[in-house]
C-alpha cells in the first residue's frame, strides 16, 4: 500500500509526498526482512532524490538498490537501477560511467524483449552521445525512439516525458547543422504536451490535476 501511494504521488509530480511514503516503506521492508521490497524502495528513493536534484544521495540509494538486486538475482529490476544510475552519472558529468550503466541496462532489455522499458535508457544514451559531441550517433538513437513512440505510444516507459524532452532537446540543439531537426523537435514537444493533457483529464481532483 505504501509503495502504491508513493508511486501515485511520484506520477503526479508530488515528489515530497512520494518521499515520505517511500521512507516509511524502507523502514517497513527492513523490519520484515523483505530484500526485494527494500531494494525497490531504495531505488525509488534514489529516483526521487534525482528529481529533487540531490544527485549524490540519488547515487547512494540507487547503488544500494543495485547491490541488493544483484544479490537476489532480480535482473529485470537491476536494469531499472542501472538506468537511474546512468541518469545520475550524466548529471555528475561522468559520461563514461553513465554509458556503462546505460549500455548494461539496454542489453538486458533487448535480451528480454522489454522494448518499452528500453526507451528510458536509450534516451539517456542519446544524451551521452550529444554531450560528447557525437551528434550523428545521438540523432540515430533519437530516430529509433521517435519511431517507437509513433508506433507504440508511451505505455510501459518508466519516465516517458523525461525521455521525450531529452530527445526534443537533442533535436533542437541540432537545428544549426540540420534545420529539419528543429521542426521535428517542436513536433515531439507537441506530442508530449498532448499526451500530458490526455493524462491530466483522467485526474478528477482539480488540485491534483493542476499539480500534475
Amino acid at each position: 500500500c505504501l509503495g502504491y501511494l508513493c508511486n501515485n504521488h511520484f506520477a503526479l509530480g508530488d515528489y515530497e509526498s512520494a518521499k515520505q511514503f517511500n521512507q516509511r516503506n524502507i523502514v517497513l521492508s527492513r523490519d520484515l526482512a523483505d530484500q526485494n521490497g527494500l531494494a525497490n524502495s531504495l531505488d525509488t528513493g534514489g529516483l526521487i532524490e534525482f528529481m529533487h536534484g540531490h544527485f549524490d544521495l540519488a547515487e547512494k540509494q540507487c547503488s544500494q538498490a543495485l547491490a541488493l538486486y544483484q544479490e537476489i538475482g532480480a535482473r529485470r529490476d537491476e536494469a531499472y537501477a542501472l538506468t537511474h544510475l546512468g541518469l545520475v552519472a550524466i548529471q555528475q558529468d561522468d559520461l563514461n560511467r553513465a554509458a556503462t550503466y546505460l549500455k548494461n541496462a539496454v542489453d538486458y532489455r533487448t535480451e528480454s524483449g522489454e522494448f518499452a522499458a528500453r526507451i528510458d535508457s536509450l534516451a539517456a544514451i542519446a544524451n551521452v552521445h550529444a554531450l560528447r559531441g557525437e551528434h550523428e550517433k545521438s540523432i540515430t538513437i533519437v530516430d529509433t525512439i521517435i519511431a517507437y513512440l509513433y508506433d507504440h505510444g508511451m505505455d510501459g516507459i518508466e519516465l516517458p516525458f523525461l525521455a521525450l524532452v531529452t530527445c526534443a532537446e537533442i533535436l533542437l540543439d541540432a537545428y544549426w547543422t540540420e534545420p529539419s531537426c528543429g521542426e521535428r523537435g517542436r513536433d515531439l514537444l507537441k506530442k508530449g504536451h498532448a499526451e500530458l493533457e490526455r493524462r491530466a483529464t483522467a485526474i478528477d481532483d482539480h488540485e491534483e490535476r493542476q499539480r500534475f
